[in-house]
């Protein structure tokens, strides 16, 4: 009998070590960099790219067909941290300086619940004092502060040793990270396992930010690929020949396989059944037709040109969540969502109240919570959802969708051009954004006009 209560109380305490508290889900965001709507089959099943890993979570999740975000990596990443909509709430303009200190960030608030916070990858929310993701409310953070970042260390320490003073490129925490590695997709992913393993006994939040499928990419001369050996040599055994291709495809299917490696952790330290994790791209990719600042050979779905345009292939990108037992597996939603709902949704999870406003600002997103608890039956609240890049502007408002563009954005005979004036697509109808209605609807455009002008101006109060 002594020995049977002994076990009991044995198998009671591994439990509990192997757990959250209650009511404080572990939470796992993954983001990729600039990967398309049609860069994997759960999303665009014509895809050639294999990605097992983002279909298990689909088919173990919610996937959000209707995930819009900002066409830039910094403005998405920091609305999603934020709640808050594109506008003013960076230091000096943009987030790109960083973020301002009234607004809090996820991991901050987390940090506040007794989270323990982990960062892995990219940041690119600025590098001035107090923008650190130290500051920021990760407790531990390894990655780096840019935009793009090579995917080879030795690549780096070539470049270094041509440098007068040698530059450091990843950070763990504060100091230069100094354990050998190979290359990016492995470092960020086996870094965030290590996160998990290390807390698996706490509530953690754990921002796995890849800076796959950023460039820089294949170089035409053949001198430097961004994909490891051993995965070109994957899909060049899967038959495809052209190596810029070769390339993307290669990081790509690398990510998912890491992912994987992500999901297999929280399985084997059974937390999968009290973890939410989120998986989205931060903008639409470049493609071979549509290019930005350098040609890729992304793809983009059904959707009309690329990142940095707000065209849709610029701004819907694949997003899913998974959530065993709160969320239905294989659920699908087009309804409308995007990059500032995360936040409240984290604050709803957690029974708190959501804030009216996050700093000086208001916030801007609406909780996901019981939407995706029913599979995606329980409405989302009509909204409308205006977004910009500089002098360019879009807004959407169910299936309307009014785009005016003043300043190209690409490069080459495929770059976006001015539209002389508001354009009109129903997206119902035209999802691609090839025929302007703004002559057949001009009630319409003038209503969203307004709307973006009013947007434009609470945001900025």
């Amino acid at each position: 009998m002594k020995l049977s209560i002994q076990l009991f109380i044995s198998l009671v305490l591994t439990v509990l070590s192997h757990a959250a508290s209650p009511g404080k889900p572990n939470i796992v965001v993954i983001i990729a960099d600039d990967m398309g709507y049609g860069d994997t089959k759960c999303f665009w099943p014509d895809s050639k790219i294999n990605t097992p890993s983002i279909q298990r979570l689909c088919a173990e999740g919610i996937k959000l067909t209707n995930y819009h975000v900002n066409p830039l990596c910094t403005p998405t990443r920091a609305a999603f941290l934020s709640g808050q909509g594109t506008e003013n709430y960076g230091k000096g303009g943009g987030p790109e300086g960083g973020v301002m200190e009234e607004v809090k960030l996820l991991p901050q608030f987390l940090k506040e619940q007794g989270y323990v916070t982990g960062g892995f990858g990219k940041w690119h929310m600025g590098a001035g004092k107090g923008d650190h993701p130290l500051d920021r409310g990760f407790d531990r953070w390894i990655g780096y502060q840019g935009g793009s970042m090579p995917y080879f260390k030795s690549y780096l320490d070539e470049r270094n040793a041509k440098l007068k003073k040698p530059k450091t490129y990843v950070f763990n925490g504060r100091e230069p990270y100094t354990k050998d590695w190979t290359h990016t997709t492995d470092l960020w992913a086996d870094e965030a396992i290590h996160f998990i393993e290390e807390n698996k006994g706490k509530p953690f939040y754990v921002h796995l930010a890849f800076n796959a499928v950023h460039g820089p990419l294949f170089f035409k001369d053949g001198s430097q690929h961004s994909a490891r050996p051993d995965w070109l040599k994957k899909v060049a055994d899967q038959g495809v020949t052209n190596l810029q291709d070769q390339d993307y495809i290669a990081v790509v299917e690398h990510m998912d396989d890491r992912i994987g490696s992500v999901l297999d952790c929280l399985e084997k330290n059974s937390l999968s059944e009290n973890t939410l994790v989120f998986f989205f791209s931060d903008n639409g990719a470049i493609t071979r037709t549509y290019y930005f600042a350098e040609p890729a050979a992304g793809d983009n779905g059904p959707f009309r040109a690329g990142k940095a345009t707000l065209y849709e292939g610029g701004i819907c990108v694949p997003a899913v969540i998974r959530w065993p037992g709160v969320i239905p597996a294989g659920s699908v939603t087009a309804d409308f969502t995007n990059q500032w709902d995360f936040f409240p949704t984290v604050y709803q999870i957690l029974g708190k109240e959501v804030p009216v406003n996050n700093g000086p600002l208001p916030l801007r997103g609406k909780s996901l919570l019981e939407h995706i608890k029913s599979g995606g039956k329980t409405p989302m609240p009509a909204r409308s959802y205006s977004i910009g890049i500089g002098s360019n502007r879009a807004i959407l408002d169910g299936t309307w969708k009014l785009v005016n563009v003043l300043k190209t954005v690409g490069a080459g005979d495929h770059a976006e051009q001015p539209t002389q004036g508001p354009v009109l697509f129903d997206l119902s109808k035209d999802p691609a954004e090839k025929n302007d209605v703004s002559k057949q609807h001009p009630e319409i455009v003038e209503k969203l006009k307004a709307e973006l002008k009013n947007s434009i101006k609470n945001t900025a109060d």
